[in-house]
């Protein structure tokens, strides 16, 4: 059958009373998704050569990407070769200066789905040099496993990473990641080459190959959700931290240090808690200023308390310090923003944004990707500068895709070179500041179905969305299968991310049942939950695919 199915839903049959005349057991009981429980690999087992077909996140499912073999647009191509000023390129070195202006206008290049813009690692240091400089403590390269998806866990949160890179044998060529222990789970390289993954002391990524050339690198990796946002220990000390961990931090630079620790009333007695939110308070509360700071000694102690910088500035004294203190803590940066990571018992690395980054971020490759959302609030202190400065950063503006119709704040972030306004036709497909979950008639779903006509255009190609079977008489609480076709004028589409919604008229949407994605063959399937708590009596399944880029919306028909 073409179009929307009709079902009857029925009510649960009760079970016969017991003896004592109480209720029965419940057969069905809606059971609201937990949203820490965000890991999910849909698709059979992969992991060297293949990748699985999608993953879930919170309530939205990513399909693999389909990228080209080679870089689309400002897309960059990372490379074992440093030299120029690519947006791929990797440092070994960082030198600090007293260049304390903020730019006006930077680019950033997104490679991971959920995008996590400003904040991929590229280049991290987890060493100091006598000459104040940082550097990578251990440059020999160990190899990171491949995993296998079904490793995929809950506590950890799952990004699809799409690259172009230029391998050549024997020369490892640097990515970038999510976080310093993130894993790989599978990859699939175009051409179809075998790769291996690599990492140094400070977890910068790297692959080497057999194969000389370009290709294109699809991954899927994972990362602690506790990286990206967590508590802070009550009460303990640097003590308490793995030795192996810690920063051999060269006398001359320890004592400038601990000068410095001392002007903010903080030792190496103090408590993890009291450093960090100490430095971060401190740091945060930085201006940016045409003349650099000077006055309180060497070039580090006048970016330390000189109260003037930005992230590259506050980053590299933070790292310095807390280093000093006995904390593990690296400098992060990439080609738009710097940043720190420190390493805390029982949780391990926590990623630690500081502000100061350019005044306008123009951030590409990011189109049609969800935005990455810790699971805890960042309860480190925020004053009022670093909210007023770089708040639309940390995820009120983007954190690599727009929210649809949310404000768009002076200064904001661009997407693919163009400023991201309210409500940006094209600019994503998903809203994730509008997810629900399965049978919240409150909620929308990620797309309005009423808004479908007016996003046709002349670039895009209509698609077509067809509801081919879906159970006839399902019960309140209880799964329901559905499954459908979704094609454009060339045949299936693949990939495509389709919304099923229960209608009493086929036109009013009445509930989100949940979303599916399209395999190769542009067929959709799976279940669905059947609200508890709707009447019983006829419906429609309706389907809707909100389109993309190059497709416009569609919904089932009669």
């Amino acid at each position: 059958m073409r179009g929307r199915v009709l079902l009857l839903v029925l009510a649960a049959p009760l079970l016969a009373h017991s003896d004592g005349g109480g209720p029965g057991p419940i057969l069905h009981e809606f059971v609201p998704e937990d949203p820490g429980a965000r890991a999910g690999v849909i698709g059979a087992e992969a992991r060297t050569g293949q990748n699985p077909a999608a993953i879930r996140v919170g309530s939205e499912i990513v399909a693999e990407p389909e990228d080209p073999a080679q870089p689309e647009g400002d897309e960059p191509t990372y490379s074992a070769d440093d030299q120029g000023a690519n947006v791929g390129r990797r440092h070994d070195r960082f030198s600090p200066d007293d260049d304390t202006l903020l730019e006006s206008q930077l680019d950033y290049a997104e490679a991971f789905d959920p995008a996590i813009a400003p904040f991929k690692r590229l280049s991290a240091f987890d060493a100091v040099r006598p000459d104040f400089t940082l550097g990578v403590g251990r440059s020999t390269l160990e190899e990171v496993p491949v995993v296998g998806s079904s490793a995929a866990t809950p506590d950890r949160d799952l990004f699809w990473g799409s690259v172009v890179v230029d391998l050549a044998p024997g020369e490892p060529t640097p990515i970038p990641s999510v976080a310093p222990d993130a894993r790989i789970l599978s990859y699939r390289a175009t051409p179809g080459v075998e790769v291996h993954f690599l990492r140094d002391s400070a977890d910068n990524f790297f692959v080497t190959a057999r194969h000389r050339g370009s290709a294109r690198l699809v991954f899927l990796t994972d990362a602690p959700a506790a990286y990206f946002g967590a508590e802070l220990p009550a009460d303990r000390r640097a003590a308490d931290l793995p030795q192996g961990l810690l920063v051999s931090v060269p006398g001359n630079v320890s004592a400038s240090a601990l000068r410095v620790a001392g002007s903010l009333g903080l030792s190496a007695r103090s408590s993890l808690r009291e450093i960090l939110s100490r430095l971060a308070g401190h740091f945060r509360a930085y201006e940016e200023s045409s003349s650099p700071p000077t006055g309180f000694g060497n070039l580090y102690e006048n970016l330390a308390l000189g109260g003037k910088g930005v992230c590259r500035h506050r980053a590299y004294a933070f790292m310095v310090t807390a280093n000093a203190l006995g904390v593990p803590t690296r400098f992060v940066m990439n080609e738009a923003h710097a940043f720190v990571e420190s390493f805390l018992p029982d949780t391990g690395w926590l990623r630690i944004d500081l502000g100061g980054a350019a005044r306008g971020l123009s951030v590409h490759n990011a189109a049609q990707r969800m935005r990455h959302e810790p699971r805890r609030a960042d309860e480190l202190p925020q004053p009022e500068a670093y909210r007023r400065q770089y708040s639309l950063l940390r995820g009120q503006g983007v954190t690599g895709a727009p929210r649809i119709g949310a404000p768009g704040p002076t200064g904001a972030p661009q997407v693919g070179g163009q400023p991201m306004g309210p409500g940006q036709a094209g600019a994503v497909v998903r809203q994730p500041g509008a997810r629900s979950e399965p049978g919240q008639a409150s909620a929308l779903p990620a797309v309005d179905p009423t808004s479908i006509g007016p996003r046709t255009g002349p670039s895009l190609q209509p698609s077509f969305t067809v509801v081919d079977q879906g159970d006839r008489r399902p019960r309140r609480g209880a799964s329901m299968h559905v499954e459908g076709r979704v094609l454009d004028r060339s045949g299936p589409l693949s990939g495509a991310h389709v919304q099923v919604f229960l209608s009493r008229d086929g036109h009013t949407m009445l509930r989100w049942l949940g979303t599916l994605v399209t395999g190769p063959d542009g067929r959709w399937a799976g279940e669905v939950l059947v609200p508890p708590d709707v009447d019983t009596g006829p419906y429609h399944v309706v389907a809707v695919t909100p389109g993309d880029t190059g497709h416009a919306a569609s919904m089932s028909a009669p």
